[in-house]
């Protein structure tokens, strides 16, 4: 049995900014309206032969002539390229079949789908991301998840300004744990109040086994929030040197999904690589990435409505 934890947070990271950031989808591109073909998936596992369900939401109502352009990324370098060429009715879905490289990225790979009209112009482009084993154990490297889960912190972020850490006093209203399924579950229950009389009410339980950390939680605002307000967790990775991260290029200068270094304000993501001594740590769930207050914070955000409830899994690379 796990033993028992009192999490007990002094400080919940407020941080005051303005509201912006982008989807980790690449299309469509200015001026093309509404996306009519795009693949019915975000992630498949990865194979020499995968087949991708395309949907042709079109009204055309004839078979539509969909040309793609595909090239496979691995670790962020391309190993494998080619067209394709489907032929789907309106309303439908259609099977990309293609056969890939065995070269595969430790980190990430994926797929970057262009699609085109019949006049070569471009409709879209959206990526795949080729699912891949963890190769380590937590144990095998020496990385010790308690010390991530112990660090974890609510975070609130409102559209005004700068960062701005406040005081909280805290009330742990339930804690319990137990095993199920092969994995130590534990959850707790705490409210933080606020010197300027708002509070919030903060839940998470964890699953920890011997290849990943999966993280729930929901943040529950006791006060309405004032404007557009993003949440999501603060963790301090003991030993972190580097953050990557996969998604559109930094603050969108480069709309290309890809495998980019992390180079602060608020980002778009499909998951985040924090580089630590031990090990690379993959974090699948977040929606943004900000960092923190502290330079071993890293925030990890999700939407912005209210109550909400957000979900990390972490494995080691």
């Amino acid at each position: 049995m796990m033993p028992r934890l009192s999490i007990t947070l002094s400080f919940l990271t407020v941080l005051l900014l303005l509201s912006c950031g982008r989807s980790t989808e690449e299309g469509p591109l200015p001026g093309d309206g509404t996306v009519q073909v795009y693949p019915a998936v975000e992630r498949v596992k990865a194979a020499r032969r995968v087949r991708i369900p395309i949907i042709n939401n079109s009204d055309s109502g004839e078979p539509s002539a969909v040309n793609i352009l595909w090239e496979q990324f691995a670790d962020g370098q391309g190993v494998a390229s080619g067209e394709a060429r489907l032929d789907i009715p309106t309303k439908r879905t259609g099977l990309l079949r293609l056969q890939l490289s065995p070269s595969g990225g430790v980190y990430e790979n994926h797929l970057l789908l262009t699609f085109l009209r019949p006049d070569g112009t471009v409709i879209t482009r959206r990526s795949v991301e080729l699912e891949t084993p963890s190769r380590y154990t937590p144990a095998e490297i020496g990385f010790d998840p308690m010390t991530l889960i112990l660090s974890i912190r609510p975070a609130v972020l409102h559209p005004s300004g700068q960062p701005d850490p406040r005081r909280a006093a805290e009330e742990v209203i339930t804690t319990e744990d137990r095993r199920a399924g092969g994995e130590e579950k534990y959850y707790t229950k705490t409210r933080y109040r606020f010197d300027d009389g708002s509070s919030l009410v903060f839940e998470m339980e964890y699953a920890l086994s011997p290849t990943r950390l999966h993280v729930e939680y929901a943040i529950t605002p006791e006060t309405q929030p004032a404007g557009q307000t993003r949440f999501g967790v603060s963790v301090r990775p003991h030993g972190l040197r580097g953050i990557r991260y996969v998604g559109p290029g930094p603050q969108g200068a480069d709309p290309t999904f890809g495998l980019w270094p992390y180079e602060g304000g608020l980002q778009a993501v499909r998951c985040v690589l924090l580089e630590l001594w031990e090990g690379t740590l993959r974090v699948d769930g977040p929606e943004y990435l900000e960092s923190g207050s502290a330079p071993d914070e890293v925030l990890l955000l999700g939407g912005a409505s209210a109550p909400f409830t957000g979900s990390l899994n972490f494995t080691i690379k």
